[in-house]
């Protein structure tokens, strides 16, 4: 079997898609939606990145493209959001094509492109996205949004943004502060997921040099990864959302070589998720905190350990990491949810008090796509 449908037949046998259940956390991933459509999305294909703002960044598009991707094929305009968000995508670039990279921040309508810096994370996410919408969309985007996905690699891999210093890694930005484990994660993944569809080599040596360096570097005692490296030193600064991308990519790496590595990548993978529930769950209403120096929620940053554990899930078959995705997301939903009309504020502390008036475009993704994730095995009476 070609590596690309071998890539589509283990999503399929991840999970039934959210039409074959009635679970209550497709509800509320739809009722985000309809906020999200009402409050921020734009006649453009852009979203706001809040209430009343004139300004869409390159990251919170791309965070609902990867949200309607998982609502893919049960909401039947999910496809024509993808689509239209996908084309204002070009926006953010100079060029107008994908191959020199995106910029971080546009005006809703496309205009006033901020041409000053960019960013790995935000173009190595895009790609990421794209990806995950080419395996759900029917229509002829599919090969776009693949192509695209493919464009942005090349322009990290053909960047300057990897360089010796520090043994290796990527730089953040354009600008150079620092290299961090999410940036360097998310291209690997990206590397990884590129090698799955196509088997293209280059991808994978990348992938290896990325991970590796990952691992050498910024890898803590603790058993997790440490926030960046820089100028300054390590700063050992434990995220919740670097774990939950460096699980993935270690599932990306399982599935990428385990007819060489056998298990080594999985157990890597559930080492790190047990080193993470250890460190960043809150022991007294549950959930993940941001990280390890402030007792704070964010419905993206918190959320997205739930995609990684549901991930993991799907992969070993363990209950239990499906038991934490659920209480993470019960959480957030508790502490952050307004019940009104289902948009998320962007903050608050661990007790769920000081909560921040702010609602987010990515944080209303983030809570559409794991909660449409999570409704595949949970929230129905048989799944509870």
């Amino acid at each position: 079997m070609p590596l690309a449908a071998a890539a589509r037949a283990q999503e399929r046998r991840n999970g039934a898609t959210p039409a074959a259940n009635s679970s209550f956390y497709w509800q509320f991933a739809q009722t985000t939606r309809t906020f999200t459509d009402g409050a921020l999305m734009t006649r453009w294909g852009s979203y706001r990145n809040a209430s009343g703002e004139t300004a869409t960044l390159a990251w919170n598009d791309a965070s609902q493209i990867y949200a309607e991707a998982a609502m893919v094929p049960a909401e039947d305009s999910a496809e024509a959001h993808v689509a239209a968000t996908f084309n204002f995508m070009k926006n953010f670039s100079a060029s107008g094509n994908a191959i020199t990279g995106y910029c971080p921040s546009a005006a809703i309508d496309g205009g006033k492109l901020d041409r000053s810096i960019q960013h790995v994370d935000d173009n190595a996410f895009a790609a990421i996205a794209y990806l995950e919408a080419a395996e759900a969309v029917t229509s002829r985007d599919s090969a776009a949004l693949a192509a695209a996905a493919d464009l942005l690699a090349f322009w990290l891999l053909h960047s300057d943004l990897s360089d010796p210093i520090f043994g290796g890694g990527f730089w953040r930005t354009t600008a150079r502060p620092f290299k961090p484990t999410h940036a360097n994660g998310l291209a690997l993944q990206l590397f990884l997921r590129l090698y799955l569809g196509s088997g293209k080599r280059e991808h994978l040596d990348k992938a290896h040099m990325t991970y590796d360096w990952l691992r050498g570097t910024l890898l803590d005692r603790d058993g997790l990864y440490a926030w960046k490296i820089s100028s300054s030193g390590l700063d050992r600064t434990k995220f919740a959302y670097d774990q939950a991308i460096m699980i993935e990519a270690e599932l990306l790496m399982h599935r990428a070589t385990q007819h060489l590595t056998h298990a080594t990548h999985l157990k890597r993978a559930q080492s790190l998720a047990m080193a993470l529930k250890a460190t960043l769950w809150d022991p007294i209403f549950g959930g993940f905190l941001l990280n390890s120096n402030e007792p704070m929620r964010s419905p993206m940053f918190c959320g997205w350990v739930s995609q990684s554990l549901i991930r993991l899930y799907e992969t070993d078959r363990n209950a239990a990491w499906l038991d934490h995705a659920q209480a993470n997301i019960d959480v957030l939903n508790l502490f952050l949810r307004n019940p009104a009309d289902g948009g998320y504020y962007s903050m608050c502390k661990v007790d769920g008090s000081e909560r921040s008036p702010l609602r987010q475009c990515a944080d209303q993704s983030w809570m559409q796509r794991t909660q449409a994730l999570l409704s595949r095995h949970r929230g129905t009476v048989e799944g509870k």
